[in-house]
């Protein structure tokens, strides 16, 4: 374990702020069942919860109901594989709308509504392959891009994909809550299938291969799209989709079809699946299911301590935080390049995702990022820090109401040196606050360029009646937000700050400030080092920070513990230069 504590910053309807003990991380790599072996070998039924973690459930919402229709299997961390036919009202034949479908992960049993092992998403984007017919077998595959980010556990887990196309004979596994011997079962199964291609197969083509038995395969049509896997070395790979056969009526008494099983081949449409998700998949034999990231971890120099006999330049810039404040009701999205000085700090040991090992930070000047001490310990270095993002994930961020109104790219800097303050206690979270120097000067843009910070006495007295967090990270319902987002929180009562800290045996000093209302809007899970700011006058209206996210326990429990700047300013001064 690691013996240090990650801050995540979360903003959705109310922000919330989490403590949360971090793991030593361990790579993921895809098709792994997390699950341990010796449960495996001790499994009384088909299939044991977690044994096959990217299996989907895929449901239409209809009138006042909600109806499964679909198997699919989840590839990466937002976007699941399935049949083409799924993303149509079987009945009606028209194509549904994304609002209008919902995935499930991380489900046993479709009699259970609710689990604590199982995740819900919205769909966000709905991708056929351009040359799928609704009733045909050929090109029978889409792709659902889920709303938010899969948060990955023992139980959801993306699985493999197939890259070399040589898997059509032999034996693979088929999963859903059909494959039942005489009925469909409510609960997961799964049953092995011989795998053929060419003329045994009914529609013999290149695009597809059949599996079972020609007097009869186990499936019901709510096997359609999900996948049928092997398993090479100890990781399970996806080599096909279970389409919906053409002409052939699928007896959902039984279960069964009269005769083999079509399946589209990914392999087929690997180039098609990594154009439409703009992902590199990698199969089984690759160390990482993810890309790693390119780079050297940033070194650390020494921090110096303020001294007042020594005169210092000022390399703050007199240009900085500007903002008008809207009205902001609890969390909301931002605006696109409302809070140009964000950033998104980033490590080479970035874990299932980036979201989840995310850290932000405040651009401060043309060569400066703020963020917190936590975020840039020796086992947790960065090597780079992004400006101008909005939203995580999207190649190109645009207005949500306005397509045309579009940021330009978002701009990597590498990290020259890391100044973490010299008093930094991990145990008493005391001087949490370090600094970036970057790699070369930052070029301001609409979309990038440098906040205010309290370095006028009025502005290092002032007490906001209210303050702006922002971030990117988990929602209420622990989906990730990829779109920054803003909320308002208040003062707390500093007093009552001091009895919860004392039940974890901490004391607030007089260079923290806490902030946040039991039920409101607060932080959680999200961006360790992000700013508590708000406009204050400093010539003219600017957006001052005023706080870095720094710790807390709970959601929405108990206030937040930001580092309070205006003891830190000096600092600040002392460890820049040009």
């Amino acid at each position: 374990m690691i013996n240090t504590m990650n801050v995540f910053l979360v903003l959705s309807g109310s922000i919330l702020l989490n403590f949360v003990l971090a793991t030593e991380y361990i790579p993921l790599q895809c098709g792994i069942q997390p699950i341990g072996s010796e449960e495996l070998a001790e499994k009384e039924t088909d299939t044991i919860l977690g044994e096959f973690p990217w299996h989907t459930a895929i449901y239409h919402i209809s009138h006042d109901s909600i109806i499964y229709v679909c198997g699919g299997t989840m590839i990466d961390e937002r976007f699941i594989l399935t049949s083409g036919h799924c993303v149509f009202n079987l009945d009606s034949g028209e194509i549904m709308a994304n609002t209008l479908m919902v995935v499930r992960l991380g489900v046993h049993s479709l009699d259970a509504p609710f689990q604590l092992t199982s995740q819900q998403y919205s769909v966000g984007e709905i991708h056929i392959h351009p040359n799928f017919t609704f009733g045909h077998p050929k090109h029978d595959i889409a792709i659902l891009m889920l709303s938010m980010v899969v948060r990955f556990s023992d139980y959801v887990h993306p699985v493999c994909v197939d890259q070399t196309g040589e898997s059509e004979n032999g034996y693979g596994t088929v999963v859903g809550w059909g494959l039942a011997d005489v009925s469909v079962s409510s609960d997961l199964r799964d049953v092995q299938l011989p795998m053929h291609s060419g003329l045994l197969c009914p529609e013999p083509n290149e695009e597809t291969f059949c599996a079972g038995y020609s007097d009869g395969t186990n499936v019901c049509n709510g096997d359609i799209g999900g996948g049928i896997f092997i398993k090479r070395g100890k990781a399970w790979t996806l080599v096909g989709v279970l389409s919906k056969p053409k002409n052939t009526i699928i007896n959902n008494d039984t279960c069964q079809i009269n005769g083999y099983a079509t399946f589209t081949k990914v392999h087929t449409f690997l180039p098609w699946i990594e154009m439409t998700t703009r992902l590199q998949l990698k199969d089984e034999s690759d160390e990482f299911k993810f890309t790693a990231p390119t780079g050297t971890p940033a070194k650390s120099c020494e921090a110096k301590e303020f001294d007042i006999t020594k005169w210092y330049t000022n390399y703050l810039p007199e240009e900085c935080g500007s903002y008008v404040v809207n009205r902001i009701v609890r969390g909301q999205k931002a605006n696109l390049s409302e809070f140009p000085w964000m950033a998104i700090v980033r490590y080479l040991i970035a874990p299932i995702h980036e979201l989840d090992n995310l850290c932000a930070g405040t651009l401060i000047s043309k060569r400066y990022v703020l963020t917190a001490a936590h975020c840039v310990k020796e086992s947790k270095r960065p090597y780079q820090v992004r400006l101008g993002e909005y939203i995580i994930g999207q190649e190109r961020d645009c207005d949500p109401n306005d397509k045309r109104d579009c940021a330009p790219p978002v701009r990597d800097y590498g990290i020259e040196c890391i100044i973490r303050h010299q008093n930094y206690n991990r145990r008493t979270k005391q001087n949490n606050i370090a600094l970036l120097r970057l790699d070369r000067d930052v070029t301001f843009e609409d979309h990038i360029s440098p906040i205010c910070l309290p370095v006028l006495l009025q502005l290092k007295t002032m007490q906001p009646y209210r303050y702006i967090i922002t971030g990117w990270g988990d929602r209420e319902d622990e989906s990730k937000s990829m779109t920054l987002l803003k909320a308002t929180v208040k003062p707390a009562n500093q007093s009552e700050c001091q009895e919860w800290m004392n039940l974890k045996g901490l004391k607030l000093s007089q260079n923290q400030l806490c902030v946040g209302k039991p039920d409101g809007p607060d932080a959680c899970r999200g961006d360790g080092g992000g700013p508590l700011g708000y406009s204050a006058w400093y010539n003219g209206m600017r957006f001052v920070q005023f706080g870095i996210v720094s710790f807390g326990f709970g959601c929405g429990v108990v206030p937040a513990v930001y580092t309070k700047l205006a003891d830190y300013m000096d600092w600040i001064v002392a460890n820049m230069k040009p």
